[in-house]
């Protein structure tokens, strides 16, 4: 009788697990007649708890980088206002005109090599006017005026 009555047992068991695979088809997997399932909470739990980690981690980054782009920008805004202070005392503005321009006026005037030190007169002797300043396109439009020295006419 305790055969029989077990068999019972185990034909009740699978009929409850056939049941309970149609309600539970979105979060098991069966394998061999076997119904695993997720435990949803725990699922849940690891992803906020992973989710918070990468916030922590996104915030540690930010805080890293709020530095060095603080100061680029101030560099940034700094040399700006000193490139419209030399430019309203017309000096040639060094940020809004790069040595490589200059370099480049400087060696059409003779096809020369230019030194260093040529360059650095050309800023320091030289002179910017403004011509005209466009504050919807953004634009300035200035005229230089570069001396070039020789380094046989220096002393001179």
């Amino acid at each position: 009788m305790e055969i029989y009555a077990l068999k019972q047992h185990i034909n009740d068991i699978h009929q409850v697990i056939k049941q309970q695979r149609t309600l539970l088809q979105d979060v098991l997997t069966i394998v061999e007649d076997t119904v695993v399932t997720t435990n949803l909470y725990s699922e849940l739990i690891a992803k906020s708890t992973e989710l918070h980690q990468s916030h922590d981690l996104f915030k540690r980054e930010l805080l890293f980088l709020h530095d060095p782009i603080l100061f680029h920008t101030l560099a940034f805004l700094d040399e700006v206002q000193t490139g419209m202070i030399e430019l309203a005392g017309g000096r040639i503005p060094l940020y809004f005109v790069s040595k490589d321009i200059v370099h480049a006026m400087l060696a059409n005037v003779d096809g020369e090599t230019i030194e260093s030190m040529q360059l650095n007169l050309a800023f320091e002797m030289g002179s910017a006017i403004p011509l005209l300043i466009d504050l919807e396109r953004m634009e300035i439009c200035f005229l230089l005026a570069i001396p070039y020295v020789t380094l046989k006419d220096i002393f001179k």
